[in-house]
């Protein structure tokens, strides 16, 4: 596999490799885990076959590999750490929401992470 290419913003660096029984290919196979996990309007690679392509892996050698359980656990494992990655792009969403537009609902999130309200929505009577 070549190390300059660029497949996905999602990077496969940080996942260590493993024993995929089964899977002769693995490096291939984690990086096909992290194309597949980045939302469609992000990659660089738009499509299952042209992903293929780029790998030198027939496209049904793909299918297959989606149907192990392991494909799954590891698109988790990807999709939770984008999410991770993606927080404070949220946190600013939620705040141009609240101060620019007025939405309540954003400012209630915004209000209940900074502990400034509790999570049930309820006001918090314990420091009085």
């Amino acid at each position: 596999m070549e190390s300059n290419r660029s497949i996905s913003p999602i990077k496969s660096d940080n996942l260590e490799i493993i024993n995929v029984p089964g899977i002769q290919k693995v490096a291939e196979f984690i990086e096909f885990v992290y194309w597949f996990a980045t939302p469609r309007r992000n990659r660089k690679i738009s499509t299952q076959k042209e992903f293929a392509a780029l790998i030198n892996i027939d496209e049904d050698t793909l299918t297959d590999w989606k149907r192990r359980p392991e494909f799954w656990s590891l698109l988790k494992t990807a999709l939770k750490k984008w999410c991770q990655e993606q927080v404070p792009e949220v946190m600013d969403g939620l705040h141009y929401a609240a101060c620019k537009k007025g939405n309540s609902a954003a400012a209630k999130v915004i209000l209940q992470f900074a502990g400034l309200l509790p999570e049930n929505g309820k006001k918090d009577n314990t420091n009085k």
